[in-house]
């Protein structure tokens, strides 16, 4: 889940932001059920931050660049482990503000496979 800058908003220092608004408690009973993972832009009590830099906002660039180095073979643990290391460290850097991506059920290894065409 990511959310998109539509409503006018602006963030601390006049930066584009939306909180995600939904509870940890929502996202872990989205998640529950056999084959559901719910892979959020960040934490509930945090803002999913705009880049200024990409056409994305942080957490959308950093999957589908995720995505393409891994050749269209990516399991989500590999991908969540991608935008933990990356969407906080970019947030942090350009915007100065935390956002840490969340999943659930968390503590897992799951190694589906998020397959996309290379051609």
């Amino acid at each position: 889940m990511d959310t998109c800058y539509s409503g006018g908003f602006r963030g601390p220092g006049g930066g584009k932001a939306l909180e995600l608004g939904i509870s940890t408690d929502s996202i872990s009973r989205i998640a529950q059920g056999k084959g559901r993972i719910v892979i959020a832009s960040s934490r509930s009590s945090e803002q999913s931050w705009e880049s200024d830099s990409y056409q994305n906002s942080y957490f959308t660039h950093y999957l589908i660049e995720a995505m393409k180095k891994a050749d269209g073979k990516l399991t989500v643990t590999q991908l969540f482990t991608e935008l933990q290391r990356s969407v906080p460290k970019a947030v942090m850097q350009e915007k100065k503000a935390q956002q840490n991506p969340v999943m659930s059920p968390e503590g897992k290894n799951i190694n589906i496979i998020l397959g996309t065409p290379t051609d």
